[in-house]
Protein backbone atom coordinates (compact mmCIF):
# COMPACT_ATOMS: atom_id res chain seq x y z
CA UNK A 1 0.00 0.00 0.00
CA UNK A 2 1.31 3.84 -0.71
CA UNK A 3 1.93 6.37 1.88
CA UNK A 4 -1.06 8.38 0.10
CA UNK A 5 -3.68 5.22 0.78
CA UNK A 6 -2.15 4.49 4.14
CA UNK A 7 -2.89 8.38 4.58
CA UNK A 8 -6.19 8.31 3.37
CA UNK A 9 -7.57 5.37 4.99
CA UNK A 10 -6.07 6.40 8.69
CA UNK A 11 -8.12 9.94 8.21
CA UNK A 12 -10.89 8.18 7.13
CA UNK A 13 -11.17 5.58 9.84
CA UNK A 14 -10.49 8.57 12.32
CA UNK A 15 -12.64 11.05 11.20
CA UNK A 16 -10.28 14.00 10.09
CA UNK A 17 -10.89 16.20 7.06
CA UNK A 18 -7.73 18.04 5.64
CA UNK A 19 -8.47 20.87 7.71
CA UNK A 20 -8.84 19.32 10.90
CA UNK A 21 -5.55 16.78 10.20
CA UNK A 22 -3.81 20.30 9.50
CA UNK A 23 -4.75 22.16 12.98
CA UNK A 24 -4.22 18.65 15.19
CA UNK A 25 -0.26 18.23 13.47
CA UNK A 26 0.68 21.96 12.33
CA UNK A 27 0.85 20.48 8.60
CA UNK A 28 -0.62 22.82 5.92
CA UNK A 29 -3.63 21.69 4.19
CA UNK A 30 -1.90 22.10 1.25
CA UNK A 31 0.85 19.56 1.88
CA UNK A 32 -1.78 17.30 3.57
CA UNK A 33 -3.81 17.30 0.18
CA UNK A 34 -0.33 17.13 -1.98
CA UNK A 35 0.43 13.89 -0.10
CA UNK A 36 -2.93 12.70 -0.78
CA UNK A 37 -2.43 13.19 -4.52
CA UNK A 38 1.00 11.55 -3.98
CA UNK A 39 3.74 14.15 -3.30
CA UNK A 40 6.49 12.90 -0.87
CA UNK A 41 6.51 14.36 2.57
CA UNK A 42 9.37 15.13 4.64
CA UNK A 43 10.23 12.72 7.39
CA UNK A 44 9.61 15.74 9.83
CA UNK A 45 6.27 15.61 8.23
CA UNK A 46 5.86 11.98 8.57
CA UNK A 47 7.35 11.47 12.28
CA UNK A 48 4.94 14.49 13.02
CA UNK A 49 1.70 11.85 10.98
CA UNK A 50 3.11 8.92 12.82
CA UNK A 51 2.74 10.16 16.33
CA UNK A 52 -0.32 12.24 15.90
CA UNK A 53 -2.06 8.30 14.59
CA UNK A 54 -0.07 6.05 17.05
CA UNK A 55 1.56 3.99 14.12
CA UNK A 56 4.72 3.41 13.25
CA UNK A 57 6.63 5.02 10.31
CA UNK A 58 6.99 1.83 8.50
CA UNK A 59 3.16 1.61 8.77
CA UNK A 60 2.55 4.84 7.73
CA UNK A 61 4.97 4.34 4.40
CA UNK A 62 4.25 0.88 3.64
CA UNK A 63 0.40 -0.24 5.36
CA UNK A 64 1.68 -2.91 7.08
CA UNK A 65 3.34 -3.39 10.67
CA UNK A 66 7.24 -5.00 10.36
CA UNK A 67 7.13 -8.13 11.71
CA UNK A 68 7.87 -8.06 15.47
CA UNK A 69 10.14 -10.81 15.60
CA UNK A 70 12.32 -9.66 12.91
CA UNK A 71 12.59 -6.04 14.32
CA UNK A 72 13.10 -7.69 17.86
CA UNK A 73 16.24 -9.18 16.69
CA UNK A 74 17.87 -6.36 15.48
CA UNK A 75 20.66 -5.20 17.90
CA UNK A 76 23.13 -1.98 18.71
CA UNK A 77 26.19 -3.58 19.21
CA UNK A 78 28.76 -1.04 20.29
CA UNK A 79 28.00 1.55 17.39
CA UNK A 80 27.21 -0.92 14.60
CA UNK A 81 23.90 -1.84 14.24
CA UNK A 82 23.78 -5.72 13.89
CA UNK A 83 20.53 -7.92 12.04
CA UNK A 84 20.68 -11.93 13.27
CA UNK A 85 18.98 -14.04 10.36
CA UNK A 86 17.55 -17.23 12.07
CA UNK A 87 16.51 -19.95 9.98
CA UNK A 88 13.35 -22.00 11.26
CA UNK A 89 14.13 -25.91 11.00
CA UNK A 90 10.85 -28.46 11.43
CA UNK A 91 11.42 -31.78 12.21
CA UNK A 92 8.67 -33.52 10.96
CA UNK A 93 8.12 -36.54 12.97
CA UNK A 94 7.00 -39.98 11.23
Amino acid sequence: MEFKTTLNSLMEKRGHSLGSLAKETGISKSSLHGYLQGAEPSLTNMMKLARFFGVSLDYLATGENPDPVEQMLKVHVHSGLYEVNIKKVVKEED
